[in-house]
């Protein structure tokens, strides 16, 4: 009676069509026992997305399809071809130590973090965090779109006392390592400017209570003066003295 219809009210489900639940899951309910299923997959974006995925199989066996979503969007809104997997191994000295699950959502955020480049510069933290949290993404629950969505927020400088209630979703402990990345994120951007190619010929380490990076002598990186102050303060977030070896030159 009145306690189904005011749960389904409060997980937003249409009034309209609430009186129709109990008749819809009636007839589930009969259809699973009549056809005696193996399996049955509830298809998140409709049923075109159904017939799409059983269609293209080969397509998708052996794919995150969270990865395979970030890697498509990125392709159409990234400025260049950057590679979000070539930031992800740049940025492995400060993400070795994370969880599958939380490398796999880094994963993630290394494909969008450059979605926002067309933003204005001032208001880029706060639209990429709510287009994160609203993109179709597959494959992850609330919690882990709020992580995402907060690693590309702080990739663009967004302040952490800013970010709304929802990432109340994520614990204290997740919210503050997604912004942690997040400065990673900002840093490897400062180093290729959103360019393919860059970040895989730069050695980036985390060795002895130092943070090393070394660049090519031949090798002009982007962002110029940028480059030692973030370095510099990437390296205080994690506690670690900053190292850049260039052209033979060391900058402590």
């Amino acid at each position: 009676g009145g306690q189904w219809k005011k749960r389904a009210e409060e997980i937003g489900i249409a009034k309209n069509r609430i009186a129709a639940i109990p008749y819809a899951a009636a007839v589930l309910l009969q259809l699973f026992d009549t056809a005696n299923f193996g399996e049955i997959c509830f298809v998140t974006y409709g049923l075109r997305e159904g017939v799409a995925y059983d269609h293209d199989r080969r397509f998708v066996r052996g794919k995150d399809l969270l990865l395979a979503t970030c890697e498509g969007l990125a392709r159409r809104n990234n400025r260049f071809e950057l590679n979000g997997d070539e930031v992800f191994h740049f940025l492995r000295p400060i993400a070795g130590k994370l969880s599958a699950d939380q490398q796999r959502l880094f994963r993630a955020a290394c494909w969008m973090s450059d979605i926002g480049w067309a933003d204005h510069p001032e208001e880029r933290a706060k639209q990429i965090f709510h287009r994160l949290l609203h993109a179709p993404l597959l494959a992850v629950d609330h919690a882990d779109r709020v992580f995402i969505a907060t690693c590309c927020y702080s990739r663009y400088a967004g302040k952490k006392d800013k970010l709304p209630d929802v990432v109340k979703l994520c614990s204290p402990a997740d919210l503050n390592l997604a912004m942690r990345l997040g400065a990673g994120l900002r840093f490897a951007d400062t180093l290729c400017g959103g360019a393919p190619g860059i970040l895989s010929q730069l050695d980036f380490s985390v060795r002895r209570g130092r943070m090393e990076l070394h660049v090519p002598r031949k090798m002009a990186v982007a962002g110029g003066e940028e480059v030692p102050k973030r370095f510099e303060t990437l390296a205080d977030i994690y506690k670690l003295r900053p190292l850049i070896v260039q052209r033979g030159r060391t900058t402590r």
